[in-house]
């Protein structure tokens, strides 16, 4: 009887040694899998924007302290250009495509064969139809926050009877640009009446508003006012107004982004920059992009989410500079 048991003993614990690989195999796979990382595509318009080049720079951080590998391409506001960076990171593995689309209505084939990867497409900053997850500013709430300050300032520092002119740096190639530029307008009719538009330039970084500022200062120089879809071109305009030795007090930059070098110019009170828009700052954007990312590759993202919004100027810019 004892060998017998003995026996079956033996037996059984040769059994389970037997099994004790592959549970071990299982294990090791499933810890595996639940540490894999992940890999991230970024294809945006323009990386010597402010902005988007902080961006980029806590998208990197973030990525490492996670494990995660993160790829920041800049399609140069090209369609095509873009459709061809996405071709090579769905070639290349990722797991997510993140976008700042340059023409949303050209990524629908493009999207497609991401999708049959099983890759997720989000955009960021600007929608598109076919994505996954759309991350998006409220962009006409962002240009009346710019177009009611500016007014105010017109009104105080020019009163309300006299025609202002005021120049615009928009980029007219995407709908949420178009939407702060109309929010310009309603804002300006709502507390300066008087301001005209004299000038309106497409403009996205600093090099672009110092060439068109000197350009527009030339053809219309009693522009007094510039109305900036982001803070590259407003900085742009800044330099050229400070290199031409006016009185600050006698211009007013207001911007959308509230980059930190736009921040510090409003903080001096020493430069024609007054304000700008907060739509989050670059960590935060990352932070939220991060957390849809997650949401999205578990299938529980919802299709919209939507960015914070401050209106920065010296009475509070101590909050956000850092």
């Amino acid at each position: 009887m004892k060998r017998i048991v003995k026996s079956v003993f033996i037996t059984g614990l040769f059994a389970v040694l037997m099994l004790f690989p592959a549970l071990s195999i299982w294990a090791g796979g499933a810890r595996q899998g639940s540490q894999k990382a992940v890999r991230i595509g970024w294809s945006v318009q323009d990386l010597s924007n402010p902005i988007w080049a902080a961006m980029s720079e806590q998208y990197q951080k973030v990525c490492e302290s996670r494990g995660w590998e993160f790829t920041p391409v800049d399609c140069a506001a090209d369609s095509g250009k873009q459709i061809t960076q996405i071709e090579n990171f769905i070639t290349s593995g990722v797991n997510v495509i993140v976008l700042q689309p340059a023409d949303p209505n050209s990524l629908a084939d493009v999207t497609e064969k991401a999708h049959a990867k099983g890759i997720k497409m989000i955009g960021q900053g600007i929608s598109f139809p076919q994505a996954d997850v759309n991350v998006v500013d409220d962009n006409s709430q962002a240009g009346m926050m710019v177009g009611e300050t500016a007014g105010k300032w017109i009104a105080e520092r020019y009163g309300t009877r006299d025609p202002v002119e005021v120049a615009y740096f928009d980029w007219p190639y995407i709908k949420e640009a178009i939407d702060r530029s109309d929010g310009f307008d309603k804002g300006l009719a709502k507390t300066a009446p008087n301001a005209r538009k004299a000038a309106n330039a497409a403009a996205a970084n600093v090099t672009d508003g110092m060439n068109h500022a000197e350009s527009m200062l030339q053809a219309n120089p009693n522009i007094r006012a510039f109305l900036c879809f982001g803070d590259g071109p407003g900085l742009g305009a800044c330099e050229v107004l400070e290199s031409k030795s006016v009185n600050a007090g006698d211009y007013g930059i207001f911007a959308i982004d509230a980059t930190e070098e736009a921040m510090a110019k409003i903080k001096s009170g020493k430069t024609p920059f007054r304000m700008s828009v907060n739509l989050g700052a670059p960590d935060e954007k990352v932070k939220i992009m991060v957390d849809v990312i997650e949401k999205a590759l578990a299938g529980t993202a919802e299709k919209w989410y939507y960015n914070p919004i401050y209106m920065v100027d010296r009475s509070n810019v101590d909050q956000y500079l850092k």
